[in-house]
């Protein structure tokens, strides 16, 4: 997010250029990622009032399983965010600005297609034996 700041608004004669497309990509995915974050913490903190309804590993198994549907949803949302920032730099390659734009989303989906799968792919893929989803 700094450095995308950095980009859109310091570096002199960028702001309508390719590096002012990508700062501003990396400006507007860091808030994104801010919000989210803040929201998160958020959560928790009401999550963890309400905490002592069931035991400690059903809980854990039914939030490992919800964190890696999650992970893996998000992993094929990357794969459409990079189609689009891919398909709005080829169209208007012509524009810097809206070049920088697309290629910054293409950098900002690889990114998060990478730390979505790996992270994916270290949670277990089932759930125990005697687990049961519907408690």
């Amino acid at each position: 997010m700094i450095i995308g700041a950095l980009l859109f608004w310091t570096v002199p004669d960028t702001r309508m250029s390719l590096l002012g497309g990508i700062g501003l990509e990396a400006l507007l995915w860091g808030a994104v990622d801010a919000l989210i974050a803040v929201y998160a913490i958020l959560k928790r903190k009401v999550t963890l009032k309400t905490r002592r309804i069931f035991p400690d590993e059903v809980r854990d198994v039914r939030e490992t399983v919800r964190l890696r549907r999650l992970l893996v949803l998000n992993a094929r949302l990357d794969l459409v965010y990079i189609a689009l920032g891919g398909g709005a730099a080829v169209v208007f390659r012509a524009d810097p600005f809206i070049l920088g734009n697309g290629l910054g989303i293409v950098i900002q989906g690889l990114f998060l297609l990478v730390f979505d799968r790996y992270h994916a792919l270290e949670l277990p893929s089932e759930a125990p034996s005697w687990y049961d989803p519907v408690l």
